[in-house]
């Protein structure tokens, strides 16, 4: 099949024993060439290989090696789309635009616009994400509910999605599945999970559950660059000197909260994308959200309903994460992860020092409008 599209295309493909002088060097490698001595050894062969290389690798797993290519290139995890191998190769090669869907010569544009889906039933989530990501390039759609991008579905097509989990009615799981059953192109779709919180179980589950793989919010910059290479096959961005580091190390607070601040704006910036009002704003959204948060947590939890409080805390624990609130972060996921592993059990302590931290943050709602 690869070989017919390439010859499609205008390439002339050969095997790799017969290989001589060529513009590229595409590498189909399995999981186990990912490790130890059979990583080495392709290493030593894209060293040697004078050309741009693309890995098409048969996995959708984050967690695989960096790989050198003195002469360019790039990977694609399977499954992939006939687009992200025409804009690899592009990229690659530098090529003129090249006909996907017949033998007549049309000429798409050079940077075709793809089309990224966002399901999440927060809406400062949604924006933030949009805000980090639309482009010339990138088209981005955003639905409410699991149920709203499945109506945008069943008329359009989209080149990824991004999928929250935890969302009312149609939670992201169901989403998923019902999206697959669509037809063959979406059956093929890079479907990603973003969450605030997921067990080691749970992500295993996901996976086998039709989710191609599980992002963790807060999702920085250098994220959705890698995810955008990974499954568009779109080059990363320049990032800033110090940008990706310093968001890495600040993301996830480890400190006690006591110690940490109710505000870091230079935390909220860098998960922002850089953009301090874009995360003035979320701070402002995720305070005015709080007074209704902390009702429905006391609510629930005074009803010893613990599916109404897990899905209030999730959600807050969602809001926090994407702000720079590091108090309250560390707070809220600490109690999300104690809800999940014991239940209504020793929590009572941890909503006290919850309730505390809401009322420290919706204390600096003024500062933050002044500034």
């Amino acid at each position: 099949m690869l070989e017919h599209l390439l010859v499609r295309w205008g390439a002339r493909p050969v095997s790799f024993i017969n290989a001589g002088n060529e513009s590229l060097l595409m590498l189909c490698l399995a999981q186990s060439d990912f490790e130890g001595d059979r990583k080495a050894y392709w290493q030593s062969v894209i060293a040697q290989t004078p050309c741009p290389v693309i890995i098409l690798a048969n996995t959708t797993s984050f967690d695989l090696p960096t790989w050198e290519f003195p002469y360019g290139g790039e990977m694609l995890c399977k499954p992939f789309t006939r687009t992200q191998l025409v804009t690899t190769l592009r990229q690659l090669l530098q090529l003129q635009p090249l006909p996907l869907a017949s033998e007549a010569v049309s000429k798409p544009p050079l940077t075709p616009r793809l089309t990224i889906l966002i399901g999440d039933d927060n809406s400062s989530n949604r924006e933030l994400l949009k805000a980090m990501l639309e482009s010339d390039t990138l088209h981005i759609v955003l639905a409410e509910s699991g149920q709203e991008a499945l109506e945008f579905a069943r008329h359009q097509i989209a080149d990824m999605v991004l999928m929250d989990i935890r969302m009312p009615g149609m939670d992201g799981i169901q989403a998923t599945q019902a999206l697959r059953r669509i037809n063959n192109s979406w059956a093929r779709c890079p479907i990603i999970a973003v969450t605030a919180h997921v067990l080691s179980t749970e992500r295993q589950q996901w996976l086998a559950e039709g989710l191609d793989d599980v992002l963790i919010k807060p999702i920085d910059d250098a994220q959705l660059q890698q995810l955008l290479q990974r499954f568009l096959g779109i080059a990363p961005r320049k990032a800033a000197p110090t940008e990706a580091a310093s968001t890495r190390q600040s993301q996830v607070p480890t400190a006690p909260p006591s110690s940490l601040p109710a505000v870091d704006l230079m935390l909220g910036a860098r998960l922002a994308g850089g953009r301090e009002t874009l995360a003035k704003q979320q701070l402002v959204r995720l305070i005015d959200s709080l007074p209704e948060s902390e009702q429905q947590i006391r609510d629930a939890f005074q009803a010893g309903d613990l599916t109404a409080l897990l899905d209030w805390v999730h959600g807050l624990n969602g809001a926090s994460r994407y702000c720079g609130a590091p108090e309250l972060a560390l707070l809220v996921e600490t109690l999300e992860t104690r809800l999940r592993t014991s239940g209504l059990r020793h929590v009572e302590a941890l909503l006290d020092e919850l309730y505390a931290a809401m009322t420290r943050l919706s204390q600096e709602r003024d500062s933050l409008v002044s500034r």
